[in-house]
């Protein structure tokens, strides 16, 4: 996409911050009655002329076709100046609008998830531009070839700036909805009628807490170019000394991790605190030392971040504007459940998820049920490739895993089935009975979907301690199952805290319907900004970012 909007990439720009600045529509817009394709709200378009000139509709055509890049956008170009009966949307009599010096001031700003590189290209345009009163008399010929340079800039740096990338989400194994917005309509706004200018990004704190940091990596990206960390001898701890000390306390000074550099080469308290939110930011554990994961994760170049933050931002693209008050979120790369109560954190727990050959899938939906002492449905898939090759080995596994078989919802005898003679689906199902060692331990937590993915519990505790915790079959396994069922039922106001304690406390299955859905929301963000307003980094667990990465980059 990056290699896409580079040819309009000075107009682009321009036609970007000229937007909200735009003096040439002063007065009201009114309706207006059109045969065309209209937009959701057709109340900005006027029949009022606010300039002289119009473009010729051959023209639009030829300059469309005369660039692959204006084959992208041509939709919007054409119902564009549709809806405008073919005005001018950036000049007038007077020329190009004043706030040109003032957009190009404001650049740096305004395109911060573009490449260095490019940013150098529009500073060097700024320096050779001439901007006086002769400019309309200069380029009075080439004036539709700016007007629509500027047009089609905009529809260009809209969908990457502001957009994101043209690729469904669903190909990249991303499900939550999309939310879609007019292009036409959001240009019009701006070059017409609305004198205050429409906010494009996303307006989800995430993605403003992580544009923030992206400047902050940029300015940072230039001292840390050159820089080379090396060792040989690990760990390095508290009152150690070694030469490669000095450069890493530097780069964790303009990290923000370290907060007073000292430039000397001993291992002193400070670094030791210092290392420790390092190793939080990026999910290593804080054990305040300088291990091998440590210092491979500090020799990465500050480009690699750079890109994980664009990745990421584009992810929060794709999310609606409003993110509910209440809701429950878990991020895959963190291994993380987060509980949200207006707007704010309210505490988080350790999860597993799905391993590399089961992946969890990336949606949002709405809690619906509670199951106490729940049955566990065994799937089809560990069925048969777990379940009958071990009842091949031992007719007793069945029995001895507190299971039942069920022909037509029936309960039959694991012995009366020819286990032998299975090929293909197996005509019956398997279910694991409420005790202690359920699948699903004591509590499990169901938001319909189409993936079947489910919270419950787990008698596995033993990989919750783990830094890495992708080991299930897709569902998403709770360190504290019990203390989330708790938090919601009596949320509900469904049980007091004795009546809860007393019905965890029996073997039979009880389904609870919620009274009020609890919205969920299963991510993979792999760079976020925290609560506390830290930067946060995680290792790509299913290798989604790789796939972005080549969509965006290459």
């Amino acid at each position: 996409m990056l290699k896409s909007i580079s040819t309009f990439l000075i107009f682009f720009l321009i036609g970007l911050s000229i937007l909200p600045f735009l003096s040439s529509c002063q007065k009201s817009c009114n309706p207006v009655k059109s045969t065309g394709k209209l937009s959701q709200d057709s109340t900005v378009y006027s029949l009022e002329n606010f300039t002289p000139y119009t473009l010729d509709t051959f023209l639009l055509s030829k300059y469309i076709a005369q660039d692959s890049s204006h084959l992208l956008i041509q939709e919007d170009l054409m119902e564009f100046y549709q809806k405008r009966y073919y005005q001018y949307a950036w000049f007038t009599q007077k020329g190009i609008s004043d706030a040109v010096p003032l957009l190009l001031n404001r650049i740096q700003n305004s395109s911060t998830t573009l490449p260095v590189n490019y940013l150098k290209k529009i500073n060097q345009f700024k320096d050779s531009l001439r901007l006086d009163s002769t400019f309309l008399i200069r380029n009075k010929k080439n004036l539709a070839q700016y007007e629509l340079d500027l047009t089609s800039a905009y529809f260009q740096y809209a969908k990457y700036e502001f957009y994101g990338i043209d690729k469904n989400p669903k190909d990249l194994e991303w499900f939550i909805p999309r939310k879609k917005k007019n292009y036409q309509l959001l240009l019009e706004r701006i070059a017409c009628c609305d004198k205050e200018h429409t906010n494009f990004e996303p307006t989800n704190s995430y993605y403003r807490r992580l544009k923030s940091e992206l400047v902050k990596y940029r300015e940072i990206e230039p001292m840390l170019k050159d820089q080379k960390l090396r060792c040989d001898t690990f760990p390095l701890k508290k009152n150690d000394t070694a030469g490669v000390l000095i450069l890493i306390k530097e780069r964790l000074s303009l990290l923000g991790d370290l907060s007073k550099n000292d430039s000397c080469n001993f291992f002193s308290e400070e670094l030791t605190v210092a290392i420790k939110k390092f190793q939080y930011r990026n999910g290593i554990d804080t054990t305040g030392e300088i291990n091998k994961i440590t210092f491979a994760e500090l020799q990465k170049p500050i480009s690699t971040y750079l890109r994980k933050i664009i990745i990421n931002m584009e992810r929060l693209r794709w999310m609606t504007d409003s993110i509910p008050d209440t809701y429950i979120l878990v991020n895959i790369p963190e291994f993380k459940l987060h509980v949200f109560d207006k707007g704010s954190l309210d505490w988080s727990m350790n999860v597993v998820v799905g391993a590399q050959a089961t992946t969890t899938s990336i949606f949002e939906d709405e809690m619906s049920h509670v199951v106490i002492n729940p049955y566990w449905g065994v799937p089809n898939s560990i069925v048969k490739n777990e379940i009958i090759p071990a009842m091949l080995r031992n007719s007793d596994y069945i029995n001895r895993n507190n299971m039942e078989v069920l022909k037509n919802n029936v309960v039959v005898s694991p012995y009366s089935i020819a286990w032998y003679d299975i090929k293909g689906n197996p005509p019956f199902t398997i279910r694991q009975k409420p005790g202690p060692n359920n699948a699903l331990g004591k509590v499990k937590f169901l938001f319909p979907n189409d993936f079947n993915i489910y919270f419950h519990d787990t008698p596995a505790k033993k990989y919750f301690v783990e830094r890495k915790r992708a080991y299930s079959h897709g569902c998403i396994r709770l360190a504290e199952p019990l203390k989330l069922a708790e938090y919601i039922l009596l949320r509900d106001s469904i049980y007091t805290k004795s009546q809860f304690d007393k019905e965890i406390s029996k073997s039979k299955e009880n389904w609870i319907s919620l009274r009020h859905r609890f919205p969920v929301i299963i991510s993979y963000f792999t760079a976020w900004v925290d609560s506390k307003g830290d930067l946060q980094f995680r290792e790509d667990v299913y290798g989604h970012d790789r796939k972005l990465e080549e969509e965006m980059f290459d």
